[in-house]
């Protein structure tokens, strides 16, 4: 008769990290902005950019953030109590004032928004950021009298000049210092963000290549530009993009579009600055149109320096309308058809100042327009907190991924797609999205090449950071982390997405996360097109183990399978010899824990489990073990072999329609002679 038994275990030898989603209650999302007492620079950020998404005040230009930089050092845990409102140190008397009437045209969207009432929000609820957040930018739109339908800006009624702000900053927040103290404290907080920090080439470990208004990029921080690196005293009139490209048009413009500087010309940033200063000057029109074109066409080609995996950014700054609207307008629709180029569209002067975004400069600016749509009033607003305002967005600007498909044709795996390479300096931040199907199998995968950083992954937000995410985990050389995106996990965190969501990470090398050195890693987004399973194996040769993955792993990236699958493998060795079955990973049904036979501790019914059947030519007896994943932690971390009875074997996976699949395993086969069989 014939015989299946458990061999000796089999010690594991996989360094990887896989997010796991089964069960009934999902793990809670984390959301710094919404828990009292939380500060920093990420829990503020995180929290201006709540209600930046939402468009329903118009730029703040940059206000909450110095605000909260000069009020309490970005909630300074040592200043930040319940009776100060919280990191904005908004008094008890202005946030009464915050409920009035005239700016429930504002408040009365916060259900929707933020799920808040502000009728019945109190000064203690201040101690949470998004709430003294809130509080900060509705107590400026009083004193502004934002809420006022009158023809303005697009851009608001808020100035960019510094000095200007600091004035509304005294009067919308009741501060009884004298103006020119306050001035100087503001002032001194906005020089502090712009200088704090020395790394000058962050900005490209961010993923987005620098604009030519020249800069430093640390974390979350920027310098003043200079009159001479950013408008060039003499104010010229020209299309320039953040890439370097320049239009130019009748008589010195003489209408050829010529890129002036390409992505990969310049490698630090002195001589970047050199060539910027060395473009020149010719005057003339505006021919918009064509600089689209080359800027869509030439400019973020590959050959010019375009990097996958990076975001593209392009900043088109006019001070007046296009020679050619309507061609204008089809260029720029060309651009956005394409989604991963952000324009950024930048007015200056009264010639291009529009309370309508259907014009030729809102029909420039990449969706959602109220963020990308710039208007300035005059040149040298560009040096004032319009700088550090341009400074963050390519800073902090989020890469469009793709997902890339691997198809199981039932011999084997496939090399992963090639990953997007990232590499961060100290403090350095990385932002990328993708859109993924809802019913659909996809798996984010992060391997980590040097040094550590923090991975933090959201289908709510578009910058997920310590402050605000679905799943976070850290992430160092050597590891890898596995995200499957199943229908079930999509359903809870974005209830509202409509056949497709956007997956959102961001990567943070924070400085003092037991690494102060760089950070490098590879990612990949991919899905499963499983057209078959399964193969016939012949081992021919004894001794030597032969790799079977199977469904949902390939090249050591368990990425996950789908539901109603049936794989089936005819193993075949060499005669007089058995077959020992190990397993160097195994995660089916949402479960990596250790492997349990029927005879071991048995299968739930709604389990995705392995039938491994042990048949020899000659011999009656027939055994099959059941291989499913047991819910119950082992103290061992090892996972169980097995023997055949003979040199064949077949081994079929079957899984459920209904329970949330797992992430795949990979067997290793060895064919051993009989001499060595211990029975």
């Amino acid at each position: 008769m014939g015989f299946f038994r458990v061999a000796s275990m089999a010690l594991v030898a996989l360094v990887a990290v896989t997010i796991r989603f089964v069960g009934a209650q999902p793990s809670p999302s984390t959301d710094g902005t919404l828990e009292p007492h939380e500060s920093g620079i990420e829990v503020v950020l995180a929290s201006i950019e709540k209600i930046d998404a939402t468009c329903i005040f118009r730029k703040d230009k940059q206000m909450l953030r110095n605000i909260a930089q000069a009020e309490s050092n970005n909630g300074d845990k040592n200043s930040v109590t319940s009776s100060v409102g919280g990191i904005w140190r908004v008094s008890q008397s202005v946030f009464a004032a915050t409920k009035s009437a005239s700016l429930s045209v504002y408040f009365s969207r916060f259900p929707g928004a933020f799920g808040i009432n502000w009728n019945t929000a109190t000064w203690q609820d201040l101690d949470k950021p998004l709430y003294s957040a809130l509080a900060a930018r509705l107590a400026i739109a009083l004193q502004q009298q934002e809420f006022l339908n009158t023809p303005t800006s697009l851009d608001g009624k808020l100035p960019w000049s510094v000095t200007a702000q600091s004035a509304i900053w005294k009067a919308a927040f009741q501060k009884p210092e004298s103006a020119s103290a306050l001035q100087s404290l503001y002032v001194a907080a906005v020089q502090l963000i712009r200088s704090a920090g020395t790394a000058s080439d962050i900005c490209a470990t961010r993923g987005v290549w620098k604009l030519p208004l020249s800069w430093t990029c640390p974390q979350h921080r920027a310098r003043q530009l200079q009159p001479d690196e950013g408008v060039r005293q003499d104010r010229r009139q020209q299309f320039r993009s953040r890439s370097g490209a320049e239009s130019v048009r009748g008589g010195p413009f003489d209408s050829v579009v010529r890129p002036i500087i390409k992505l990969n010309d310049y490698s630090n940033k002195n001589s970047l600055i050199n060539a910027i200063s060395a473009i020149p000057y010719t005057g003339g029109g505006t021919e918009t149109a064509a600089g689209l074109n080359a800027l869509r066409a030439v400019v973020f080609a590959p050959g010019n320096g375009v990097r996958a995996g990076r975001a593209k950014m392009a900043i088109v700054l006019t001070d007046g309308a296009s020679n050619s609207p309507a061609q204008t307008t089809a260029a720029a629709s060309a651009i956005h058809a394409n989604k991963d180029i952000t324009v950024l569209s930048v007015g200056i002067g009264a010639g291009v100042i529009h309370s309508s975004y259907a014009t030729e400069l809102g029909l420039i600016a990449s969706d959602p327009k109220c963020q990308n749509l710039y208007q300035l009033q005059e040149f040298h607003d560009l040096v004032q907190a319009f700088a550090l305002e341009i400074q963050q967005r390519t800073c902090d600007a989020t890469a469009q991924l793709v997902v890339e498909s691997i198809v199981t044709d039932g011999h084997g795996s496939q090399n992963l797609p090639t990953p997007v390479s990232v590499t961060l300096k100290p403090d350095g931040v990385y932002f990328t999205c993708v859109p993924i199907q809802r019913d659909a199998f996809t798996s984010l995968v992060v391997t980590g090449r040097e040094g550590s950083a923090y991975v933090y992954v959201s289908l709510r937000v578009r910058k997920p950071s310590a402050s605000q995410n679905d799943f976070n985990h850290r992430i160092s050389a050597g590891k890898r982390e596995t995200i499957k995106f199943t229908p079930q996990m999509i359903a809870y965190y974005a209830p509202d997405s409509v056949g497709t969501a956007r997956v959102c990470m961001g990567m943070h090398n924070k400085v003092g996360a037991r690494s102060s050195g760089a950070f490098s890693a590879d990612v990949n987004v991919v899905g499963g097109v499983f057209k078959a399973c399964g193969d016939v194996v012949n081992i021919g040769s004894a001794n030597q183990p032969v790799d079977i993955p199977g469904p949902g792993y390939y090249q050591g990236v368990a990425i996950g399978y789908p539901k109603d699958l049936r794989c089936q493998w005819k193993i075949r060795g060499p005669p007089n010899h058995y077959l020992l079955i190990e397993f160097s990973y195994f995660n089916v049904t949402g479960y990596d824990l250790n492997l349990a036979s029927r005879e071991l501790s048995g299968c739930s019914e709604d389990a995705d489990r392995l039938d491994i059947s042990s048949l020899t030519a000659g011999r009656s007896g027939e055994e099959t073990a059941v291989v499913c994943a047991n819910r119950k932690r082992s103290s061992t971390s090892m996972y169980p072999s097995f023997e055949s009875s003979g040199s064949t074997s077949t081994i079929t996976f079957l899984t459920t329609k209904d329970a949330e699949p797992g992430y795949g395993f990979n067997m290793i086969i060895t064919a051993l002679p009989e001499t060595k069989h211990a029975v």
